[in-house]
């Protein structure tokens, strides 16, 4: 049976104290506990796939850099997402999300600067997803979608994915499952669970 999980653990904050920029992630990140693995049951570990996380700092507020999936891909399509894929033969996983995110949106992998590794995130489709989190030196510019598989690369204020009434959490017995609303889409499934935990840890709020 599925039950409506409570607030989000950051509800109790206050405003001030829901202020993200790039030293609080910077700060917090530093002295995160080792990634877990956060799996599906009767799901087979069938390959490694990485993401990355893209934080840039503007006017004092954190921003994420996203991706809408297109819409004619075989899996997840039209979902908002990081980009990441499957790590190649002999590659190390921060090089898959760099290498993804440069195929996926021109994101250039000398400006990335890895400052973490969350919790490993098993998806429906058998892949274990690693995410990093990577800092930019600022708003990136000349982004420009792969059209075989972004239909729009997304820039998002963390502040908007702490406005109470974009969260939604629900139990649903063998996982919990998270949303965040944002205008004209909706983060669910792996990101958003990536996305819940990133929050944890930089809000320093302990698990609801």
């Amino acid at each position: 049976m599925i039950h409506p999980l409570a607030p989000p653990p950051w509800a109790a904050l206050a405003a001030a104290d829901r202020h993200v920029d790039l030293d609080r992630v910077r700060v917090a990140l530093a002295s995160a506990p080792p990634p877990g693995l956060i799996s599906i049951p009767d799901t087979e570990i069938v390959g490694e796939a990485a993401v990355l996380m893209p934080i840039f700092e503007e006017a004092g507020e954190a921003w994420l850099v996203l991706i809408r999936r297109a819409a004619h891909m075989q899996n997840n399509a039209g979902d908002v997402a990081f980009p990441g894929g499957r790590r190649e033969p002999g590659e190390l996983l921060p090089d898959t999300a760099r290498r993804e995110a440069e195929e996926e949106i021109g994101l250039d992998p000398s400006s990335v600067s890895i400052v973490a590794e969350l919790d490993h995130n098993v998806t429906g489709a058998g892949f274990e997803m690693v995410p990093f989190v990577g800092l930019l030196p600022g708003r990136p510019v000349e982004l420009r979608a792969d059209p075989g598989e972004v239909e729009t690369v997304l820039t998002v204020p963390i502040a908007e994915l702490l406005v109470l009434g974009h969260y939604r959490g629900e139990d649903w017995g063998d996982r919990q499952m998270h949303e965040f609303d944002l205008e004209g889409d909706t983060i669910w499934g792996a990101t958003a669970r990536v996305l819940h935990r990133f929050l944890e840890l930089v809000l320093a709020v302990e698990p609801a």
